[in-house]
């Protein structure tokens, strides 16, 4: 079982989010490949709004050990399965590095590319720079 908090900063347009985790992992932080699945509810804001709301990802992940589990690549995606469809659109993609231990990891840093939001511009795809953000993960690991 995970445990953690993950945040993300749209660097065009001042976006933010910040979520909780609660996930399986399946395999050991030392195994080549680990695969995640879990909730991350939290809260988003926009650029042009002073409120913030609340959104609910489902994601899954796949990491790759390059160094017996304490550095790892890691791909996933997510489906907001709770969102404000102003401004969240249904999926986003991500892509990342970081250092694991037994009960510890630590996403340095990943880019993550939201689906276009309802209100967005509707020629917009999930691979343009207007919808990505940067951001930083840690979770915990109940394990044996």
């Amino acid at each position: 079982m995970a445990i953690g908090l993950e945040g993300g900063y749209c660097i065009k347009e001042g976006s933010w989010y910040s979520n909780s985790i609660i996930g399986m992992r399946i395999g050991n932080y030392g195994d080549l490949f680990q695969f995640e699945l879990g909730v991350a509810p939290g809260v988003v804001s926009c650029y042009d709004s002073s409120s913030v709301n609340f959104h609910l990802p489902v994601y899954a992940s796949l990491k790759l050990s390059a160094t017996n589990g304490s550095f790892y690549f890691k791909m996933g995606g997510a489906y907001n399965a709770i969102r404000d469809d102003d401004y969240e659109g249904n999926y986003s993609l991500r892509a990342g590095f970081g250092s694991a231990w037994k009960h510890f990891e630590w996403d340095w840093a990943f880019i993550q590319f939201n689906a276009p939001g309802y209100n967005d511009n509707k020629d917009s795809y999930i691979f343009d720079s207007s919808n990505m953000m940067v951001g930083m993960r840690m979770a915990w690991y109940i394990t044996r």
